[in-house]
């Protein structure tokens, strides 16, 4: 077998690469900035939890929020394109296309409620916002609309 063939094997045999998307671990953070191309990021700390807020080379802000233990609880976006909802959501991101989940869909407005997951997303042309959250992961005092 060629070096080349065996350095592929190598490759694909390493575990993916993590993101700080919907569910994941804060640690991973540096490396959503890479994927997302992130021109800016500040984290802000509230009573319980810190809200990491990464500013989007097309102008859109992206808001991951981080419990005390690391995993992120709830994400929210806003600006002119949306994010990469695959990125953001991770995990979460099929269930876009599960028809059981989807509560409300029309051109400007997403509605998605699964277990304990909801997404809300609307918007128009250089005008998008949404955010996502793990009900059961809030922390104590943390509500829905806290993430904003």
């Amino acid at each position: 077998m060629k070096l080349s063939h065996l350095a592929a094997c190598a490759l694909l045999a390493l575990p993916p690469l993590a993101f700080a998307s919907l569910g994941g671990n804060a640690d991973t953070v540096q490396s959503d900035q890479a994927k997302m191309k992130v021109a800016a990021r500040v984290t802000k700390s509230a009573l319980n939890y810190t809200v990491q807020e990464l500013q989007l080379a097309s102008g859109t802000a992206v808001r991951e929020y981080v419990a005390q233990n690391g995993v992120v609880f709830g994400v929210a976006w806003r600006g002119p394109v949306k994010p990469d909802l695959q990125q953001v959501l991770g995990q979460y991101f099929s269930a876009l296309s599960d028809p059981t989940a989807i509560k409300h869909s029309n051109h400007t407005q997403l509605h998605v409620q699964k277990d304990d997951l909801v997404i809300h997303s609307s918007g128009h042309m250089r005008a998008f916002a949404g955010q996502a959250y793990l009900s059961s992961a809030l922390p104590q005092g943390v509500t829905a609309s806290d993430i904003q």
